[in-house]
């Protein structure tokens, strides 16, 4: 038997599981962009990983207005376009001051996901299976950051790194414009 039979929460998590692939993806991306693009040195990786650490803060801090909301599939859709759309831009302009503002956003993003996405789990999942649901996404957590950092070697060799960048950029948007409706359903029927 499945442990989430609502079929939206399956949606809700096969979206964070792509997600989470974009992030293996990026990884890797961060990586090339410094040492082949930017030609930031060997500190590079460094500042552009900062980039997202400074924007998961302010996007923890704008998490704060979250607080008592009814709705959190649009702040958790949204993360994903944050995701999304930063990629595509640096893949079209792909120069320092572009790549840490974008990364920035992404980390804003990743803010958004985190923390609409687990309040909608925590209220959409029956306390009893909870723990087993948790489980359940860490496993494709981690399996598909690992999935993306293998997957993103593959594609720069194909796409080259813009085109790459603009691939996995678009994935999480279009994700997003085919199951809004479907996610959505769990505001509908969460329990407050």
């Amino acid at each position: 038997r499945s442990i989430v039979r609502e079929p939206s929460l399956r949606f809700l998590i096969g979206l964070f599981t792509a997600q989470t692939f974009v992030a293996g993806l990026l990884a890797v991306y961060t990586l090339v962009l410094d040492i082949d693009t930017l030609h930031l040195g060997n500190a590079g990786d460094g500042y552009l990983e900062c980039a997202l650490g400074v924007g998961a803060i302010v996007g923890g801090v704008l998490a704060f207005s979250l607080t008592g909301a009814r709705r959190l599939s649009p702040a958790f859709m949204f993360g994903l376009v944050l995701w999304g759309a930063p990629l595509i831009l640096l893949g079209i302009w792909p120069t320092v001051i572009a790549a840490i503002v974008l990364l920035g956003l992404i980390g804003l993003g990743n803010s958004l996901v985190d923390v609409a996405m687990f309040t909608l789990i925590q209220r959409s999942v029956p306390d009893y299976v909870l723990a087993r649901v948790f489980g359940v996404i860490q496993m494709l957590w981690l399996g598909s950051v690992g999935i993306g950092a293998i997957v993103a070697p593959l594609l720069i060799n194909w796409l080259g790194l813009e085109g790459a960048l603009i691939v996995s950029g678009a994935l999480l948007p279009a994700l997003v414009l085919l199951f809004w409706r479907k996610v959505a359903r769990i505001d509908a029927a969460a329990a407050q």
